[in-house]
């Protein structure tokens, strides 16, 4: 996403960044997923899935500064 990836890009239902410059910035967030009630209202609706936040899984960081957290993990790979 941080470099306008087609491959990332056809993975979204909607990239907004598609034909401009990509975000400065990204972060992550964890949210607990969970099956909707079959024959539920939600279900009835088409929401499958039923979502409640967790937290902040990894705050607002820059480009470099990611590059620089995968590679701590071991993960050397640019971004």
């Amino acid at each position: 996403m941080l470099n306008n990836d087609a491959f990332i890009s056809e993975l979204l239902e909607h990239n907004p960044f598609l034909d401009k410059d990509p975000p400065r910035f990204i972060r992550l967030q964890h949210y607990k997923y969970e099956f909707s009630n079959m024959g539920g209202v939600d279900a009835t609706k088409g929401r499958w899935w039923r979502r409640r936040l967790i937290g902040e899984y990894m705050p607002p960081v820059r480009k470099e500064q990611l590059e620089g957290i995968l590679n701590s993990f071991g993960w050397n790979r640019k971004v």
